[in-house]
């Protein structure tokens, strides 16, 4: 119900409270706005200061956030804290403002703590302002939009008291404080705040103005006697006025940094823009840029539903899906989305009495395929609606009900006796929607449950979450085919049917996909026939025996909760899953080929989803329904090269990867075989368990720490050092590293010594045995495995080191081979050494360890599962590591922040037998390169410049001067184009 909001003045007048007391509130007034409206919000609070001056009061203080903390539903501790301690609420009401997360929860907040409107201000920066239904139809056929959030209208019931900011809303900003119209819409606020009655207030300013008038002859003589003062205190000034312009611009900066991260999921293109501009005022702002620039898929559309989607007694929420729309079931009311338009249809209630009555609470939701016509069922009637509303036709209750393409066939399952009862059966039965004429029934034995019904034009398929089905002939419900056994999946498996009941699957740590059923097809005079679809055989620990299907990696095996959401779309070709406050989307370019995942940004753990086609996907979140547009995400900043590394097999390697100094060849190596590309696109293939490293006059080397020889590119080789045997036919020594430095080769062995030779003759110039204490066997903690154990400096001067029973990581100084004291990081699993800085990989993250002080100088905490690789980022202080998903993260190393997850390359096999926890990331000047098992090698651009520009490439448009202004305080230059130079 509304509540009329009234100006009323504050308990006490700034004069009556003087200082403030423990007691007294912080903040005079809290700004909630839109970030769209950040100009109009910064007007308002900087007149309202600068009001308040002119009248010799102490200046108001106002909170006004410009980072906008809220995330995942919820405001942070700094905005609760300041709506805590704010005497008055001012709403900058707007259309975004009507839409913003961020403003409806600071409303409901302070709803929440005073249940009354009475110290609201609100003023109108754009948009219509209606407060009851018909005022809003009026609006909305009028082609214009409303500027008050929904929920101010639900809990007032009176039209609101408002006034119009459109003078601070010009093009031009008002240079001027003291103008009649100016002082009154200033008054309008700053009068019920103060106390003081509005017109009083502005006689207050005039009498002020008038004054300072009388005064102003004497200012001005008094001007010309400073001027000498003045030019001895230009410098200072000026000095004064180029910190000043660098703190507006870091502030803008800042101000289009969080503009675009707030941009990333609803609008790809202008965040990626905001972020670039960001970046150009302030380096400092590049998290933004990353985070941007990865950002992917799109929240397009979000409504709210009168309450939460009903889930029926067997666990599966009532979501139905047809083009462009979603129909579902919310408590006893039944609603229709049509997307992307943020306009729901409430069709009404499914019928008399408590939802929640056993006989009338809904079991099944069905749509025909344009979606106007639809069917929900209970267990005592099966209620229909055609172009949005109710019929009085009454068909029987149904645990399951289905409608054909056209709606004009409806077809509902109702159990007759159970699997432990005797003959356990189904009731199938058609009818004609129109007029609720019975066409067909019968009886069906069967032990299974009947979890969905789908329908086209020539059979009926009926589909239980177990992995059976039933093809039935529609016009005389003959069985066409049927499942033998069902699936069986392992407790606690979350399972899923896609819309069309083609496909059934099941998620635990892995996903497992299987189609429902063959294909049907009607041929003329010959009756049905059913195709073979071209699909996967495979087997695995679930489903024993060979099962056509697909099987691949849950992405959300590595968080702590399980799998608790899993779609699956129609083609079988796209996958959605949640669970430990994440969301992932799995896509495939077509069934059972090689799938690519990428996590849903902003989804956070929804309480179910249901795709609408192969890129559209709506969640529902308690009563939150949101709309994702998830086309797959472009591999911008990588390019996949031509060479694959070594198929692994299910255990996995850890990829030995080598480029030349050029950049032009590379090899990789694992598993006892070598794949190596020349700069002329030559290939070699063959088998050693060597390590492979490019020397600078562009030969190939494959070295151990006691035997090194070159492979030349007609396949010959030739020995450096050691033994004569040729090296495919030698065991390696597990050579955790080498490097080339000047003219010496570095090797390091699998018991950590160091050999130091010559590349060109093979000489051995020094041999290092580092003095590692050793562990005792009751504290042994496991040998570590991993491409990262270790790790030489970048002048070549030390070396860093992981004990090879991970007791502890130490650095050994490569000119006088002694060890230093262990590094202060606990169960270390990689080391990459900066310099005067070592990066140590552990359990939770990366502590960055000061070299010289043996101190952890900075740390990143990491959730989910990582491989060891790490690598930096040429060029800056961020680093990358790879993660159990498939992609590459991004993190500041003074900050901890992440920059964002970028996809990894995926070939030739099931990301099931993709080995991420061992792939490796090697950086040369300019670039990263990644490589796993059966991967292709790829190389990354991730220096800021080259993210600049895949930005640019990727919004493929300059922003406008509206769009910059709209977040910016200072003027847009002349060149907007987006690739300009800094």
């Amino acid at each position: 119900m509304w509540h009329r909001v009234r100006f009323r003045p504050a308990r006490g007048s700034s004069a009556d409270r003087g200082q403030d007391t423990p007691h007294s509130s912080t903040y005079d007034a809290f700004i909630s706005y839109s970030h769209k409206d950040i100009g109009v919000a910064r007007e308002l609070h900087r007149q309202l200061e600068s009001f308040a001056w002119v009248q010799r009061e102490r200046s108001l203080r106002i909170y006004r956030d410009e980072a906008n903390l809220a995330a995942g539903g919820a405001l942070d501790a700094t905005i609760q804290a300041a709506l805590e301690n704010s005497e008055w609420l001012i709403l900058i009401a707007s259309p975004d403002a009507a839409t913003s997360e961020y403003v409806a929860l600071e409303l409901r907040w302070w709803w929440a703590k005073h249940q009354s409107w009475d110290r609201l201000l609100i003023g109108v920066a754009r948009g219509q302002v209606a407060w009851t239904p018909e005022a809003a139809d009026l609006v909305a056929e009028r082609g214009q939009e409303l500027a008050l959030p929904g929920f101010l209208l639900e809990t007032t019931s009176t039209e609101p008291k408002y006034e119009n900011l459109h003078l601070l809303t010009q093009t031009e900003r008002p240079r001027r404080t003291h103008g009649p119209e100016l002082s009154r819409l200033l008054a309008s606020f700053a009068g019920p705040i103060r106390g003081v009655e509005k017109d009083l207030l502005v006689n207050y300013r005039m009498e002020w103005l008038q004054a300072e008038n009388r005064r102003g002859a004497r200012i001005r003589a008094a001007l010309v006697a400073a001027v000498v003062v003045v030019t001895v205190a230009a410098g200072v000034a000026f000095d004064q006025w180029q910190r000043s312009e660098a703190r507006n611009t870091v502030a803008n900066a800042r101000s289009f940094a969080n503009a675009a991260l707030e941009l990333s999921a609803t609008d790809d293109d202008l965040a990626k823009l905001l972020a670039v501009e960001a970046y150009r005022l302030d380096p400092a702002t590049r998290s933004a840029l990353y985070q941007a620039t990865s950002a992917n898929p799109l929240r397009r559309a979000e409504v709210t539903i009168p309450s939460e989607v009903t889930t029926n007694d067997v666990g599966r929420t009532l979501l139905t899906a047809a083009p462009h729309s979603v129909v579902g079931v919310a408590g006893d009311r039944v609603f229709r989305w049509s997307v992307p338009k943020e306009h729901l249809t409430d069709l009404g209630p499914i019928g008399q009495g408590p939802a929640a009555d056993d006989g009338n609470a809904p079991t099944d939701i069905a749509t025909s395929k344009d979606g106007t016509v639809v069917a929900v069922s209970t267990k005592d009637r099966t209620v229909l609606w055609v172009d949005g509303h109710r019929t009085s036709t009454r068909f029987p209750g149904a645990q399951a009900v289905g409608l054909s393409p056209d709606g004009s066939s409806l077809t509902t399952a109702t159990r007759l006796a159970y699997f432990w009862e005797d003959d356990p059966a189904w009731r199938i039965q058609s009818f004609s929607t129109d007029g609720g004429e019975s066409l067909v029934r019968k009886k069906l034995p069967w032990t299974s449950s009947v979890d969905k019904i789908a329908m086209d034009d020539d059979v009926i398929t009926l589909a239980g979450m177990e992995g059976n089905w039933h093809r039935l002939r529609r016009n005389d419900l003959s069985v066409l085919a049927s499942s033998e056994q069902g699936l069986a999946p392992m407790n606690g498996a979350e399972l899923a049917l896609s819309p069309n009941a083609r496909y059934y699957g099941h998620a635990w740590f892995d996903l497992s996909v299987y189609p429902n059923f063959t294909g049907a097809r009607t041929e003329p005079g010959d009756g049905f026939h059913y195709t073979e679809p071209v699909r996967m055989t495979i087997e695995n620990d679930l489903n024993p025996g060979a099962l056509p299907g697909a099987h691949v990696n849950n992405p959300i095996r590595s968080s702590a909760d399980r799998t608790t959401v899993f779609a699956i779309s129609d083609s079988g070709t796209r996958y959605l899953v949640a669970g430990g406050d994440e969301t992932w989307v799995t896509s495939l370019d077509e069934p059972y080929d090689e799938p690519n995942a990428w996590k849903l940004t902003g989804a956070g753990q929804p309480d179910a989803a249901i795709f609408l086609s192969d890129h559209e996907v709506v969640t529902a979140d308690q009563s939150e329904l949101t709309f994702w547009d998830i086309s797959p995400p472009k591999p911008a900043l990588r390019e996949d090269l031509d060479l694959v590394a070594p198929d692994g097999g299910t255990a996995g390697f850890s990829a030995m990867l080598a480029v030349s100094p050029d950049e032009r060849s590379m090899a990789v190596a694992g598993a006892g075989q070598l794949m190596v590309r020349r700069a002329d696109g030559a290939q070699q293939q063959g088998q050693t368990e060597l390590r492979p490293i490019w020397l600078p006059n562009r030969e190939l080397l494959l070295v151990s720490v006691d035997q090194g020889w070159i492979l030349n590119p007609d396949d010959t080789v030739e020995k450096v050092w050691s033994r004569p045997s040729p090296p495919q036919k030698l065991n390696g020594d597990d050579t955790l590293g080498a490097w080339i430095d000047g003219s010496s080769v570095i090797v390091v062995g699998a018991d950590r010594e160091i050999a130091i030779r010559d590349w060109a003759t093979g000489r051995l110039v020094r041999e290092i045995e580092p003095e590692i204490p050793a562990t005792p066997e009751s504290e042994f903690p496991g040998l570590p495995t991993g491409p990262s154990l270790a790790s030489l400096s970048p002048d070549g001067q030390s070396m860093a080191l992981v004990a090879d029973d991970a007791s502890g990581a130490y650095v050994v100084d490569m000119r006088s081979g002694g060890t230093g004291p262990r590094l202060p990081v606990e169960g270390p699993s990689g080391v990459l050494h900066l310099g005067e800085e070592i990066a140590v990989v552990h359990g939770d993250g990366i502590d960055v360890v000061d070299g010289r002080a043996l101190k952890v100088a900075s740390s990143i905490t990491m959730h989910g599962d990582y491989g060891m690789a790490v690598a930096t980022i040429p060029g800056t202080d961020a680093i990358a590591r790879v993660k159990f998903t498939g992609t590459v993260e991004l993190f500041d190393m003074s900050t901890g922040a992440s920059l964002g997850e970028y996809p990894l390359e995926r070939r030739n096999a099931s990301i099931a037998n993709v080995q991420w926890e061992t792939a490796s990331l090697l950086t040369t000047q300019d670039s990263i390169y990644s490589v796993a098992a059966n991967t292709a090698v790829s190389r990354w651009s991730l220096k800021p410049e080259d993210v600049v520009r895949a930005a640019c490439r990727a919004a493929g448009r300059q922003p406008s001067p509206a769009e910059w202004s709209s977040v910016a305080s200072i003027e847009a230059p002349d060149d907007l184009s987006c690739d300009r130079p800094r």
